[in-house]
């Protein structure tokens, strides 16, 4: 659906509902955000069901997941 969006921020790319963004785009968000190799936000959203995935850092992470059927 339209309303549908996933993001997937990493040390190597930033794609964006399965597209992966131009390096620059990227450059700024891993500059912001990404702060090592292994650090990652994932974030995904299909019709009832939201999925975030979040490492940063110092082996800080967050999973979180609700599924609205």
């Amino acid at each position: 659906s339209k309303n549908d969006l996933s993001i997937i921020l990493t040390d190597e790319i930033l794609n964006v509902n399965d597209v992966i963004l131009p390096e620059n785009i990227h450059a700024e968000f891993k500059e912001r955000y990404i702060t090592g190799r292994n650090d990652h936000v994932i974030y995904s959203k299909h019709g009832g069901s939201t999925h975030v995935d979040i490492n940063i850092g110092n082996g800080s992470h967050l999973t979180y997941s609700n599924e609205n059927k």
